[in-house]
């Protein structure tokens, strides 16, 4: 019995023997894996923080071309009292506007001079307008770098932005030029 017992336990170590070198390859293959899977993610991280920081740089170049002019004034209320304040540009109607803009094909823009990027924030205080934190009042003159046919229709479309600030009583003309230049966004500057 204890020779038949010693020939399994023979026999049990001899599989387990060949079973460890058979698994030694595709350990190791497995430690390389994650070696190289480590590696990407760090490298994919590293791009990801570099594609940042070139998105962001982008804005730090002047853009020319072609594209159009948008001058928005405000106007004298047409309405009688008790309103008879002016109708005024609101920070929602350059924000429309801009987003109208960038959805329409524009490579870059600016308003007063103020290049708008992705993270730029149009906000009010009061009567004036904050571009990138920086007072602007009136009128606001929007330039928009791309095709001036494409950005002119959209902007002229009928029941579009254009027309809706029409109606609301604001003053707004659209020009396709030929040479337009959008300033390069300055964060040094900033309040």
């Amino acid at each position: 019995m204890a020779a038949g017992l010693s020939a399994v336990q023979r026999s049990v170590r001899v599989r387990l023997s060949g079973l460890r070198a058979g698994l030694v390859p595709w350990m190791l293959l497995a430690a390389v894996g994650w070696g190289v899977a480590g590696v990407a993610v760090v490298v994919a991280i590293r791009a990801h923080h570099a594609a940042g920081s070139l998105a962001a740089a982008a804005a730090l170049a002047p853009v020319s071309g072609p594209g159009v002019e948008v001058v928005i004034a405000e106007m004298p209320n047409r309405l009688a009292p008790p309103r008879p304040e002016p109708v005024r540009v609101q920070a929602g109607d350059l924000v429309l506007l801009n987003m109208t803009l960038w959805y329409a094909g524009a490579r870059a823009a600016a308003v007063n001079g103020e290049r708008i990027t992705a993270m730029s924030p149009i906000t009010a205080s009061g009567p004036v307008i904050l571009i990138n934190g920086r007072p602007s009042v009136g009128p606001f003159r929007l330039v928009a770098i791309g095709d001036p046919v494409v950005l002119a229709a959209v902007l002229n479309t009928p029941g579009g932005i254009v027309q809706r600030m029409r109606a609301d009583g604001l003053a707004v003309q659209v020009a396709a030029r030929e040479d337009l230049t959008a300033p390069p966004w300055n964060p040094d500057v900033a309040p």
